[in-house]
């Protein structure tokens, strides 16, 4: 329908693909900090899924 709207949330896959294009050394550093932030969050995840089996 065409509607365009500002995302809310990125998916990791979504940030590795910006870090792909920006190439200054503050977006480097936030996208790798989102990185670690997402690799904590499924690593918790998995943990707390692993607890409840």
């Amino acid at each position: 329908m065409g509607l365009h709207y500002v995302p809310f949330v990125f998916t990791e896959q979504g940030v590795a693909m910006l870090s792909s294009v920006l190439n200054s050394p503050t977006a480097i550093k936030v996208n790798i900090q989102i990185i670690r932030v997402f690799t904590k969050m499924r690593k918790t995840l998995t943990d707390s899924l692993n607890l409840k089996l």
